[in-house]
């Protein structure tokens, strides 16, 4: 695959590249944005991580980006740049032929400067419509993942074109591959993973993928549980989104009310048969590069429009979608970050990768570097809120016990992954081979020399941290509950005790009990949890004095 991903299209682009295949109405756009894209180099070299860039070589970057940018303009959007320019040059000649001496030459300067202007002011116009008609007709991106209607018309990007797949297509293949399967057979399900149509209680391979739901400004988690039952697409939106035959296969059921702007609607798929690549594809939505998903739910007589985006947005490591107070099984979540100024990328790949050995040393919380007060610094003051705002609850999973030891840090270089689509093969080849560094440390640790024969230090360890972690968050829960549980009600409560008692006359206005059975049992249970409170701390141990810190808290939360 590295071989693959870093060879040229016959366009000369690394198919890496070409995976990201522009729509029409964004192609000037993207050709633009992507000019910030240097051509890859055929060598590779070891950056030094505490060696910042010298002024001179910052001031030196900053001019290439801004020839790069102009460049791009130029060439993306050339017609503009033309017709700006013309009142300029028709200006430039007038006056070069109807002035003589100094006032001939300083009326071309001053006329190369309307050239400038006018090409500068025109270029801005095309690119703001390019921007506005493009994201609008392609859901918030310049790519939608698949090939372009144009392209798509001539056969490229399909199975059968020696073209460069997109990189929806290309995903589709591989996941197909995976299971065994063919792009023309029938897409790979969650149900497919599980062997029957619900999930069951502790399914063979158990898939969670992580999306953002913009409009309900939240994460959730595919597949649904008890909201798919009111979700809907376009299927015009689908078609721009995913293979044919993807489409054909969710598009089961028309929905039952239509719509007011006569749109196709369908109901989403049960969780069960969702297909993988639609999860992953809601999952992968990279802001403005690759479109967003929208879906609908019906409310108050009209479809009211869900957008979904990149799952990192809320969460690049969601390690908690498999968590249990105690594990029954190890979980890895993957930690991207760049070397640091204190750091150096090694030809070792395996002193590339960061895993705590043990939970007695406490993982940093991440940091971000803001520039000094200014308008320069403005900008990294805003960038700073904005990660702060997205990344605060990985980087509290980074320093807890019981999950720093199972978060591996992967160290990447500026030139690196990210919007780094021109990587060359021999830096392709190094992520790899990191990758192939974690796998081998996480079996080492967790599998043991002899898997399934003998005991894995590391996991022994999980295990036992996570007892003394669960344990002490489980004491200070049940002190808690214990104190406003027997806290004698002011004048204006109503005692806990009164509603458990069915025949008190003390009625809730929600959540009633259904009997008096019920309410009994309820009553009972309760008594038991007060009776192990009032004697949990007999003998005068606390388990949180000597629990591994920082300590976890138990609370209600929505259950993603």
């Amino acid at each position: 695959m590295p071989k693959w991903l870093a060879a040229n299209g016959a366009n000369g682009r690394s198919n890496l590249f070409n995976l990201f295949q522009p729509a029409d109405e964004s192609r000037s756009l993207f050709q633009l944005a992507t000019s910030l894209v240097g051509k890859r180099e055929s060598g590779e070299r070891v950056e030094n991580g505490d060696e910042g860039p010298g002024r001179g070589r910052r001031v030196a970057g900053f001019l290439g980006k801004a020839i790069a940018v102009v460049f791009g303009a130029l060439r993306a959007f050339w017609p503009a740049a033309l017709a700006g320019a013309i009142p300029g040059f028709v200006l430039m000649w007038l006056i070069f032929v109807g002035a003589d001496g100094w006032g001939r030459w300083l009326g071309v300067i001053a006329s190369a400067s309307v050239v400038v202007v006018g090409m500068t002011v025109v270029i801005a116009v095309a690119v703001a419509w390019a921007a506005h008609k493009g994201l609008k007709e392609n859901l918030f991106g310049m790519c939608t993942g698949m090939p372009a209607a144009s392209a798509a018309s001539k056969g490229v990007g399909t199975p059968n074109s020696a073209a460069a797949p997109s990189v929806t297509e290309w995903l589709h293949e591989r996941i197909q591959a995976a299971a065994g399967r063919t792009v023309a057979d029938s897409a790979v399900t969650f149900a497919d993973l599980w062997g029957c149509d619900e999930r069951p209680k502790d399914p063979p391979v158990d898939l969670a993928i992580m999306t953002t739901n913009l409009t309900e400004r939240r994460p959730e988690r595919l597949p649904w549980g008890e909201t798919d039952d009111r979700l809907y697409f376009d299927i015009a939106d689908m078609r721009k989104l995913l293979p044919k035959g993807v489409v054909d296969q969710i598009a089961t059921e028309r929905a039952e009310h239509e719509d007011r702007k006569g749109r196709a609607m369908y109901r989403m798929p049960r969780s069960g048969h969702t297909p993988i690549l639609l999860a992953a594809r809601m999952s992968l939505s990279f802001p403005v590069l690759l479109s967003a998903v929208r879906l609908f739910a019906y409310e108050g007589a009209s479809y009211v429009p869900l957008w979904f985006t990149d799952g990192g947005a809320c969460s690049n490591f969601p390690v908690h979608f498999f968590d249990a107070p105690l594990p029954r099984r190890p979980t890895f979540a993957l930690n991207l970050a760049r070397f640091t100024r204190a750091q150096r990328e090694v030809e070792d790949e395996s002193k590339n990768i960061d895993l705590r050995d043990n939970n007695t040393e406490d993982n940093p919380w991440p940091r971000h570097e803001v520039a000094p007060p200014g308008l320069p610094g403005a900008v990294s003051f805003v960038s700073a809120i904005v990660n702060t705002a997205r990344g605060w609850v990985d980087g509290s999973a980074l320093s807890m016990p019981g999950y720093r030891d199972r978060i591996v840090t992967v160290f990447h270089t500026k030139k690196q992954g990210g919007m780094n689509l021109e990587m060359p093969e021999a830096v392709i080849e190094r992520l790899t081979n990191r990758g192939l560094a974690v796998g081998d440390l996480l079996t080492q640790r967790y599998a043991g020399k002899s898997p399934g024969l003998t005991k894995a230090p590391g996991w022994e360890n999980q295990r036992w941290v996570r007892y003394r972690s669960a344990i002490a968050a489980a004491e200070t829960w049940l002190e808690s509950f214990q104190n406003a549980y027997a806290t004698p009600p002011n004048a204006y409560q109503t005692a806990y005790d009164d509603w458990l008692d069915f025949e008190s006359g003390v009625k809730p206005d929600e959540f009633k009990w259904l009997c008096k059975a019920e309410a009994d049992a309820a009553r009972a249970r309760t008594d038991q949890l007060m009776r192990l409170a009032n004697t949990w701390f007999e003998g005068g141990f606390r388990f949180g004095e000597s629990a591994p810190t920082p300590q976890p808290v138990l609370r209600s939360q929505r259950r993603l």
